[in-house]
């Protein structure tokens, strides 16, 4: 298979998979969880962890929460991978000895890692829909959570910009697009 058809079919597969967590998340979204899971994702003390819980719980939400979370454990397959992908593809474009192609091999282990945070977030999510709060849960899910966005972030910024620096070679002449997802 080649490279541009993974990264296609990774691209689908994680945009349907964005469309039914949102479908399946928006009862979590309430006046107290506006961000719906993301809430408690991002919750960083086990009061907002318990207010959270107990606002769905109120709800009768926590069901739909878990259901979720689980959702996302296949997403985070599919968008670690896509942007793992994306990376070594990027990095492919330029030399592996240039400060561009070591960074693209770096977020791409960072994409992966991200992945992992994120499992490691959804497990703390699921022990404290399952009613195992803890200061000791909620800080490993607030700090698993942290650094998934933060390497997240650090991958889409990384492939927008070498997407710019690879646009400006196309134009420039000094790159040819049949040759930019060859095997």
């Amino acid at each position: 298979m080649s490279n541009f058809v993974k990264i296609l079919l990774l691209s689908i597969i994680s945009l349907v998979m964005v469309f039914v967590m949102n479908e399946s998340g928006k009862p979590l979204k309430t006046p107290i969880t506006p961000l719906g899971i993301i809430n408690l994702e991002v919750a960083a003390n086990i009061n907002r962890v318990t207010e959270v819980q107990h606002t769905w719980k109120d709800a009768y939400l926590i069901k739909t929460a878990i259901t979720n979370t689980c959702y996302d454990f296949a997403f985070l397959v599919c968008y670690a991978s896509l942007f793992y992908f994306c990376c070594r593809q990027v990095a492919k474009q330029f030399s592996i000895y240039s400060i561009k192609g070591k960074l693209s091999t770096l977020f791409s282990y960072s994409a992966i890692l991200a992945g992992i945070m994120d499992l490691f977030e959804n497990t703390g999510m699921l022990l404290s829909l399952n009613g195992h709060i803890s200061n000791a849960v909620t800080m490993f899910t607030f700090t698993a959570s942290l650094i998934k966005w933060i390497l997240v972030a650090g991958c889409i910024i990384w492939l927008m910009s070498s997407g710019i620096i690879l646009l400006y070679r196309l134009l420039l002449g000094k790159y040819k697009i049949d040759s930019a997802f060859a095997k």
